[in-house]
Protein backbone atom coordinates (compact mmCIF):
# COMPACT_ATOMS: atom_id res chain seq x y z
CA UNK A 1 0.00 0.00 0.00
CA UNK A 2 1.25 3.47 -0.84
CA UNK A 3 2.13 5.70 2.10
CA UNK A 4 0.07 8.89 2.13
CA UNK A 5 0.46 12.41 3.44
CA UNK A 6 -2.42 14.91 3.63
CA UNK A 7 -2.64 18.62 2.81
CA UNK A 8 -4.59 21.15 0.77
CA UNK A 9 -5.91 20.43 -2.69
CA UNK A 10 -8.68 21.44 -5.08
CA UNK A 11 -11.80 19.53 -4.05
CA UNK A 12 -9.92 16.45 -2.98
CA UNK A 13 -11.67 14.20 -0.47
CA UNK A 14 -11.12 13.43 3.17
CA UNK A 15 -9.16 16.35 4.54
CA UNK A 16 -9.66 19.85 5.93
CA UNK A 17 -8.87 22.97 3.96
CA UNK A 18 -8.29 26.25 5.70
CA UNK A 19 -9.29 29.64 4.38
CA UNK A 20 -6.54 31.97 3.19
CA UNK A 21 -7.94 35.02 4.91
CA UNK A 22 -10.95 36.83 6.33
CA UNK A 23 -13.83 37.51 3.90
CA UNK A 24 -14.27 40.92 2.39
CA UNK A 25 -17.17 42.82 3.95
CA UNK A 26 -20.04 43.82 1.66
CA UNK A 27 -19.87 47.44 0.65
CA UNK A 28 -23.28 48.08 2.18
CA UNK A 29 -21.80 47.35 5.62
CA UNK A 30 -18.56 49.25 5.25
CA UNK A 31 -17.80 52.07 7.71
CA UNK A 32 -16.91 55.54 6.44
CA UNK A 33 -13.62 55.55 4.56
CA UNK A 34 -10.51 56.65 6.35
CA UNK A 35 -8.63 59.71 5.09
CA UNK A 36 -6.04 59.02 2.43
CA UNK A 37 -7.95 56.37 0.50
CA UNK A 38 -7.76 58.50 -2.66
CA UNK A 39 -10.50 58.30 -5.27
CA UNK A 40 -11.80 54.98 -3.99
CA UNK A 41 -12.13 56.50 -0.53
CA UNK A 42 -14.03 59.46 -1.96
CA UNK A 43 -16.45 56.96 -3.45
CA UNK A 44 -16.94 55.28 -0.08
CA UNK A 45 -17.44 58.67 1.60
CA UNK A 46 -20.09 59.62 -0.94
CA UNK A 47 -21.82 56.27 -0.57
CA UNK A 48 -21.92 56.44 3.20
CA UNK A 49 -23.51 59.87 3.18
CA UNK A 50 -26.14 58.65 0.70
CA UNK A 51 -24.73 60.45 -2.35
CA UNK A 52 -24.95 57.41 -4.60
CA UNK A 53 -24.65 59.31 -7.87
CA UNK A 54 -21.27 60.74 -6.86
CA UNK A 55 -20.13 57.32 -5.68
CA UNK A 56 -21.25 55.85 -9.01
CA UNK A 57 -19.31 58.45 -11.03
CA UNK A 58 -16.14 57.88 -9.02
CA UNK A 59 -16.35 54.09 -9.13
CA UNK A 60 -17.30 54.12 -12.83
CA UNK A 61 -14.07 55.93 -13.64
CA UNK A 62 -11.98 53.56 -11.52
CA UNK A 63 -13.82 50.49 -12.81
CA UNK A 64 -13.07 51.42 -16.41
CA UNK A 65 -9.40 51.62 -15.40
CA UNK A 66 -9.55 48.01 -14.19
CA UNK A 67 -10.08 48.48 -10.44
CA UNK A 68 -11.80 45.23 -9.36
CA UNK A 69 -13.12 46.72 -6.11
CA UNK A 70 -14.77 49.58 -7.96
CA UNK A 71 -16.20 47.14 -10.51
CA UNK A 72 -17.79 45.11 -7.73
CA UNK A 73 -19.16 48.27 -6.08
CA UNK A 74 -20.73 49.32 -9.39
CA UNK A 75 -22.35 45.92 -9.64
CA UNK A 76 -23.92 46.46 -6.23
CA UNK A 77 -25.22 49.91 -7.21
CA UNK A 78 -26.83 48.60 -10.39
CA UNK A 79 -28.21 45.52 -8.69
CA UNK A 80 -29.88 47.60 -5.97
CA UNK A 81 -30.75 50.68 -8.03
CA UNK A 82 -28.72 53.08 -5.89
CA UNK A 83 -27.91 56.27 -7.77
CA UNK A 84 -28.64 54.55 -11.06
CA UNK A 85 -31.56 52.75 -12.60
CA UNK A 86 -31.72 49.16 -11.37
CA UNK A 87 -30.27 46.99 -14.13
CA UNK A 88 -29.28 43.41 -13.38
CA UNK A 89 -27.55 42.85 -16.72
CA UNK A 90 -25.21 45.77 -16.12
CA UNK A 91 -24.69 44.61 -12.54
CA UNK A 92 -23.78 41.15 -13.80
CA UNK A 93 -21.33 42.63 -16.31
CA UNK A 94 -19.45 44.46 -13.57
CA UNK A 95 -19.58 41.48 -11.22
CA UNK A 96 -17.99 39.29 -13.89
CA UNK A 97 -15.24 41.79 -14.63
CA UNK A 98 -14.48 42.18 -10.94
CA UNK A 99 -14.56 38.41 -10.42
CA UNK A 100 -12.11 37.84 -13.26
CA UNK A 101 -9.91 40.48 -11.62
CA UNK A 102 -9.82 38.43 -8.42
CA UNK A 103 -12.38 40.19 -6.22
CA UNK A 104 -13.72 37.55 -3.82
CA UNK A 105 -17.10 39.18 -3.21
CA UNK A 106 -17.65 39.46 -6.94
CA UNK A 107 -16.68 35.83 -7.41
CA UNK A 108 -19.33 34.88 -4.87
CA UNK A 109 -21.83 37.12 -6.65
CA UNK A 110 -21.11 35.49 -10.02
CA UNK A 111 -21.55 32.11 -8.36
CA UNK A 112 -24.94 33.29 -7.11
CA UNK A 113 -25.93 34.36 -10.63
CA UNK A 114 -25.13 30.92 -12.01
CA UNK A 115 -26.95 29.24 -9.13
CA UNK A 116 -30.00 31.44 -9.73
CA UNK A 117 -30.05 30.71 -13.47
CA UNK A 118 -29.44 34.33 -14.44
CA UNK A 119 -28.04 33.33 -17.84
CA UNK A 120 -30.73 30.73 -18.47
CA UNK A 121 -30.69 27.29 -16.88
CA UNK A 122 -29.24 27.03 -13.38
CA UNK A 123 -25.63 25.93 -13.56
CA UNK A 124 -24.46 24.66 -10.18
CA UNK A 125 -21.17 23.42 -11.63
CA UNK A 126 -20.14 26.93 -12.66
CA UNK A 127 -21.55 28.30 -9.42
CA UNK A 128 -19.31 25.90 -7.51
CA UNK A 129 -16.30 27.00 -9.57
CA UNK A 130 -16.80 30.65 -8.65
CA UNK A 131 -17.64 29.82 -5.04
CA UNK A 132 -14.39 27.88 -4.83
CA UNK A 133 -12.35 30.86 -6.09
CA UNK A 134 -14.02 33.12 -3.53
CA UNK A 135 -13.91 30.57 -0.70
CA UNK A 136 -10.18 30.17 -1.08
CA UNK A 137 -9.81 33.91 -0.48
CA UNK A 138 -11.84 33.64 2.72
CA UNK A 139 -15.29 34.75 1.49
CA UNK A 140 -17.49 33.26 4.20
CA UNK A 141 -20.75 33.02 2.24
CA UNK A 142 -18.91 31.31 -0.61
CA UNK A 143 -17.38 28.83 1.83
CA UNK A 144 -20.81 27.98 3.16
CA UNK A 145 -22.46 27.79 -0.27
CA UNK A 146 -19.68 25.60 -1.65
CA UNK A 147 -20.08 23.34 1.36
CA UNK A 148 -23.82 23.07 0.74
CA UNK A 149 -23.33 22.22 -2.95
CA UNK A 150 -20.83 19.52 -2.00
CA UNK A 151 -23.15 18.13 0.64
CA UNK A 152 -26.10 18.05 -1.76
CA UNK A 153 -24.12 16.91 -4.81
CA UNK A 154 -25.33 19.83 -6.92
CA UNK A 155 -23.03 20.55 -9.85
CA UNK A 156 -20.18 18.65 -8.21
CA UNK A 157 -19.79 15.06 -7.02
CA UNK A 158 -21.32 14.66 -3.57
CA UNK A 159 -18.48 14.88 -1.07
CA UNK A 160 -19.60 14.93 2.57
CA UNK A 161 -16.08 15.18 3.97
CA UNK A 162 -15.17 18.24 1.91
CA UNK A 163 -18.60 19.73 2.58
CA UNK A 164 -17.92 19.44 6.31
CA UNK A 165 -14.52 21.07 5.85
CA UNK A 166 -15.88 24.16 4.09
CA UNK A 167 -18.90 24.42 6.38
CA UNK A 168 -16.62 24.17 9.40
CA UNK A 169 -14.48 27.04 8.12
CA UNK A 170 -17.54 29.23 7.63
CA UNK A 171 -19.05 28.14 10.95
CA UNK A 172 -15.84 28.98 12.81
CA UNK A 173 -16.21 32.54 11.53
CA UNK A 174 -19.75 32.85 12.86
CA UNK A 175 -21.90 31.88 9.88
CA UNK A 176 -25.11 30.68 11.56
CA UNK A 177 -26.42 28.84 8.50
CA UNK A 178 -23.15 26.94 8.18
CA UNK A 179 -23.26 26.09 11.87
CA UNK A 180 -26.77 24.70 11.52
CA UNK A 181 -25.95 22.68 8.39
CA UNK A 182 -22.71 21.42 9.92
CA UNK A 183 -24.62 20.13 12.93
CA UNK A 184 -26.43 17.72 10.61
CA UNK A 185 -23.16 16.46 9.10
CA UNK A 186 -20.82 16.15 12.08
CA UNK A 187 -17.82 18.16 13.24
CA UNK A 188 -14.06 18.39 12.96
CA UNK A 189 -13.12 15.15 14.72
CA UNK A 190 -15.33 13.09 12.47
CA UNK A 191 -13.87 14.81 9.40
CA UNK A 192 -10.33 13.99 10.50
CA UNK A 193 -11.19 10.35 11.27
CA UNK A 194 -12.78 9.91 7.89
CA UNK A 195 -9.86 11.69 6.23
CA UNK A 196 -7.45 9.15 7.71
CA UNK A 197 -9.64 6.27 6.55
CA UNK A 198 -9.92 7.78 3.09
CA UNK A 199 -6.14 8.21 2.91
CA UNK A 200 -5.47 4.58 3.69
CA UNK A 201 -8.03 3.10 1.33
CA UNK A 202 -7.86 5.32 -1.76
CA UNK A 203 -4.19 5.02 -2.71
CA UNK A 204 -3.24 1.39 -3.24
CA UNK A 205 -0.62 1.64 -5.97
CA UNK A 206 2.52 -0.48 -5.98
CA UNK A 207 4.07 1.06 -9.06
CA UNK A 208 3.38 3.68 -11.73
CA UNK A 209 4.42 4.35 -15.31
CA UNK A 210 5.04 7.82 -16.78
CA UNK A 211 5.73 7.00 -20.43
CA UNK A 212 5.81 10.13 -22.58
CA UNK A 213 4.95 12.57 -19.79
CA UNK A 214 6.87 15.90 -19.68
CA UNK A 215 9.62 16.02 -17.09
CA UNK A 216 12.46 18.11 -15.70
CA UNK A 217 15.82 16.71 -14.71
CA UNK A 218 17.79 13.61 -15.59
CA UNK A 219 15.75 10.80 -17.11
CA UNK A 220 17.59 8.26 -14.98
CA UNK A 221 17.55 10.20 -11.69
CA UNK A 222 17.26 7.72 -8.79
CA UNK A 223 13.96 9.23 -7.57
CA UNK A 224 10.95 10.33 -9.59
CA UNK A 225 8.33 12.83 -8.40
CA UNK A 226 5.03 12.83 -10.33
CA UNK A 227 2.64 15.75 -9.98
CA UNK A 228 -1.03 15.46 -11.00
CA UNK A 229 -2.07 19.04 -11.65
CA UNK A 230 -4.86 21.35 -12.83
CA UNK A 231 -3.93 24.74 -14.30
CA UNK A 232 -6.85 26.54 -12.67
CA UNK A 233 -6.36 25.03 -9.22
CA UNK A 234 -5.08 27.70 -6.80
CA UNK A 235 -3.34 25.10 -4.65
CA UNK A 236 -1.39 23.92 -7.69
CA UNK A 237 -0.35 27.52 -8.23
CA UNK A 238 0.67 27.85 -4.60
CA UNK A 239 2.83 24.74 -4.91
CA UNK A 240 4.35 26.07 -8.13
CA UNK A 241 5.43 29.35 -6.56
CA UNK A 242 6.39 28.26 -3.06
CA UNK A 243 7.73 24.72 -3.35
CA UNK A 244 8.74 23.82 -6.90
CA UNK A 245 11.70 26.26 -7.09
CA UNK A 246 13.24 24.71 -3.97
CA UNK A 247 12.71 21.15 -5.17
CA UNK A 248 14.30 22.04 -8.50
CA UNK A 249 17.25 23.76 -6.84
CA UNK A 250 17.95 21.10 -4.22
CA UNK A 251 17.06 17.89 -6.03
CA UNK A 252 16.27 18.24 -9.74
CA UNK A 253 19.27 20.36 -10.76
CA UNK A 254 21.56 18.07 -8.75
CA UNK A 255 20.45 14.99 -10.68
CA UNK A 256 18.67 13.35 -7.73
CA UNK A 257 15.05 13.75 -8.82
CA UNK A 258 13.14 13.62 -12.09
CA UNK A 259 10.06 15.89 -11.87
CA UNK A 260 7.20 14.57 -14.00
CA UNK A 261 3.95 16.39 -14.82
CA UNK A 262 0.64 14.62 -15.46
CA UNK A 263 -2.40 16.54 -16.68
CA UNK A 264 -5.32 16.16 -14.25
CA UNK A 265 -7.91 18.90 -14.92
CA UNK A 266 -11.06 18.90 -12.77
CA UNK A 267 -13.64 19.51 -15.48
CA UNK A 268 -16.65 20.09 -13.26
CA UNK A 269 -14.94 22.97 -11.44
CA UNK A 270 -12.33 24.20 -13.90
CA UNK A 271 -13.82 23.77 -17.38
CA UNK A 272 -10.98 25.57 -19.16
CA UNK A 273 -8.20 23.61 -17.49
CA UNK A 274 -8.28 20.71 -19.98
CA UNK A 275 -7.71 23.01 -22.93
CA UNK A 276 -4.93 24.70 -20.99
CA UNK A 277 -3.28 21.30 -20.58
CA UNK A 278 -3.61 20.73 -24.31
CA UNK A 279 -1.95 24.09 -24.91
CA UNK A 280 1.02 23.17 -22.75
CA UNK A 281 1.40 19.86 -24.56
CA UNK A 282 1.17 21.57 -27.96
CA UNK A 283 3.97 23.88 -26.85
CA UNK A 284 5.86 20.78 -25.75
CA UNK A 285 5.76 19.57 -29.36
CA UNK A 286 7.96 22.56 -30.12
CA UNK A 287 10.21 22.03 -27.10
CA UNK A 288 8.61 24.59 -24.78
CA UNK A 289 6.26 22.66 -22.53
CA UNK A 290 7.62 24.10 -19.29
CA UNK A 291 7.75 27.67 -20.56
CA UNK A 292 4.08 27.43 -21.55
CA UNK A 293 3.27 25.66 -18.28
CA UNK A 294 4.74 28.56 -16.32
CA UNK A 295 2.80 31.18 -18.29
CA UNK A 296 -0.52 29.35 -17.96
CA UNK A 297 -0.34 28.60 -14.25
CA UNK A 298 0.47 32.24 -13.55
CA UNK A 299 -2.73 33.38 -15.31
CA UNK A 300 -5.41 30.79 -14.42
CA UNK A 301 -8.37 32.87 -15.58
CA UNK A 302 -6.84 33.62 -18.99
CA UNK A 303 -6.46 30.16 -20.47
CA UNK A 304 -8.89 30.17 -23.38
CA UNK A 305 -7.66 29.36 -26.90
CA UNK A 306 -7.15 33.07 -27.65
CA UNK A 307 -4.91 33.48 -24.62
CA UNK A 308 -2.99 30.27 -25.29
CA UNK A 309 -2.25 31.37 -28.84
CA UNK A 310 -1.01 34.72 -27.54
CA UNK A 311 1.30 32.90 -25.14
CA UNK A 312 2.58 30.79 -28.04
CA UNK A 313 3.50 33.95 -29.95
CA UNK A 314 5.17 35.35 -26.85
CA UNK A 315 7.29 32.20 -26.59
CA UNK A 316 8.29 32.43 -30.25
CA UNK A 317 6.51 29.23 -31.28
CA UNK A 318 5.37 28.52 -34.81
CA UNK A 319 1.92 30.08 -34.51
CA UNK A 320 0.35 28.08 -37.33
CA UNK A 321 1.54 24.73 -36.00
CA UNK A 322 0.49 25.62 -32.46
CA UNK A 323 -2.93 26.82 -33.58
CA UNK A 324 -3.51 23.69 -35.63
CA UNK A 325 -2.49 21.48 -32.70
CA UNK A 326 -4.74 23.34 -30.26
CA UNK A 327 -7.78 23.69 -32.51
CA UNK A 328 -7.72 20.06 -33.61
CA UNK A 329 -7.51 18.73 -30.07
CA UNK A 330 -4.35 16.86 -30.97
CA UNK A 331 -3.48 16.24 -27.33
CA UNK A 332 -7.00 15.78 -25.95
CA UNK A 333 -6.29 12.06 -25.74
CA UNK A 334 -3.11 12.68 -23.76
CA UNK A 335 -5.04 14.81 -21.28
CA UNK A 336 -7.72 12.13 -20.99
CA UNK A 337 -5.00 9.56 -20.37
CA UNK A 338 -3.63 11.67 -17.53
CA UNK A 339 -7.08 11.90 -15.97
CA UNK A 340 -7.55 8.16 -16.31
CA UNK A 341 -4.15 7.49 -14.76
CA UNK A 342 -4.91 9.75 -11.82
CA UNK A 343 -8.31 8.22 -11.25
CA UNK A 344 -6.86 4.71 -11.46
CA UNK A 345 -4.24 5.71 -8.91
CA UNK A 346 -6.94 7.11 -6.60
CA UNK A 347 -5.77 10.74 -6.72
CA UNK A 348 -8.63 12.58 -4.96
CA UNK A 349 -7.82 16.16 -5.94
CA UNK A 350 -5.14 18.52 -7.15
CA UNK A 351 -2.32 18.80 -6.66
CA UNK A 352 -1.47 15.19 -5.89
CA UNK A 353 2.03 13.74 -5.89
CA UNK A 354 3.74 10.38 -6.03
CA UNK A 355 7.38 10.03 -5.02
CA UNK A 356 9.14 6.76 -5.72
CA UNK A 357 12.22 4.96 -6.96
CA UNK A 358 13.11 5.09 -10.62
CA UNK A 359 13.64 1.61 -12.06
CA UNK A 360 17.33 1.56 -13.21
CA UNK A 361 16.36 -0.68 -16.13
CA UNK A 362 13.23 1.27 -17.15
CA UNK A 363 13.20 4.97 -16.26
CA UNK A 364 9.45 5.25 -16.97
CA UNK A 365 8.65 2.78 -14.20
CA UNK A 366 8.44 3.98 -10.58
CA UNK A 367 8.20 1.77 -7.50
CA UNK A 368 8.04 2.10 -3.69
CA UNK A 369 5.56 4.94 -3.95
CA UNK A 370 4.71 7.58 -1.36
CA UNK A 371 1.64 9.72 -1.98
CA UNK A 372 1.46 13.38 -0.92
CA UNK A 373 -1.97 14.94 -1.00
CA UNK A 374 -2.19 18.64 -1.79
CA UNK A 375 0.00 21.71 -1.42
CA UNK A 376 2.26 20.65 1.42
CA UNK A 377 5.20 22.66 2.72
CA UNK A 378 8.62 22.12 1.22
CA UNK A 379 9.85 20.20 4.25
CA UNK A 380 7.25 17.48 3.64
CA UNK A 381 8.57 16.92 0.13
CA UNK A 382 12.15 17.09 1.32
CA UNK A 383 11.61 14.37 3.90
CA UNK A 384 9.82 12.11 1.40
CA UNK A 385 12.49 12.62 -1.27
CA UNK A 386 15.36 12.03 1.15
CA UNK A 387 13.66 8.89 2.45
CA UNK A 388 13.39 7.61 -1.13
CA UNK A 389 17.00 8.50 -1.89
CA UNK A 390 18.16 6.62 1.17
CA UNK A 391 16.61 3.44 -0.17
CA UNK A 392 17.62 3.91 -3.81
CA UNK A 393 19.92 1.21 -5.22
Amino acid sequence: MVKTLDAKSCLGTGFLMRALGVAFVLILLLPPAAPGWGQAGEGYDAFNRGDYRTAQRIWQRLAEQGDAGAQYNLGLLYRNGLGVERHRVTAAKWYVRAAEGGNADAQKAVGDLYAEGFWGKRDHAKAAQWYEFAAQQGQIEAQRKLGVLLADGKGVPRDIEMARAWLQIAADQGDAVAQKRLGKLGGKRQVRRQARRQSSRSIRLKEMRVDGAPYKGAADAPVTLVEFSDYQCPYCRKHFYKVVPRIVKDFVSTGKVKYVMREYPIANLHPKAAKASEGALCAGDQGKYWQMHDLIIATPRRVGPRHLKAYARKLGLDAADFGSCLDSGQHAGTVSAGIAAGEAAGVPGTPGFFIGLTDPRDSDRITSLTFIRGAQDYDVFKRAIEAALSSAP
